[in-house]
């Protein structure tokens, strides 16, 4: 489900001039969000790979880019959707 917002996120984004991108958490995985790990790269003290990418930092760097649909694509499956056209803005 992260992934798919994402990808929501990144094409609003891309329709707003002069905004290049937007993070709204913590780059790095942090200590005090218990076991949650939801940043970008690894703890900084990790012990195997401190500060380290993790596969979902690939995936951000790509959105937007001639990448993208590569990048994405493995997301398609994990989510049960054909492909991305399925997907519709949601009016507030």
């Amino acid at each position: 489900m992260r992934g798919l917002r994402l990808r929501l996120v990144a094409g609003e984004l891309a329709a707003l001039p002069g905004t290049a991108g937007i993070q709204w958490h913590n780059w790095f995985d942090h200590r005090n969000e218990g076991t949650l790990r939801i940043g970008l790269r690894r703890y900084p003290d990790d012990a195997e790979d401190p500060g380290g990418k993790k596969p979902i930092w690939e995936t951000y760097r790509d959105a937007g880019t001639d990448r993208e649909e590569e990048s994405f694509a493995p997301f398609l499956s994990v989510i049960g959707i054909p492909d991305w056209n399925i997907l519709q803005p949601v009016a507030d």
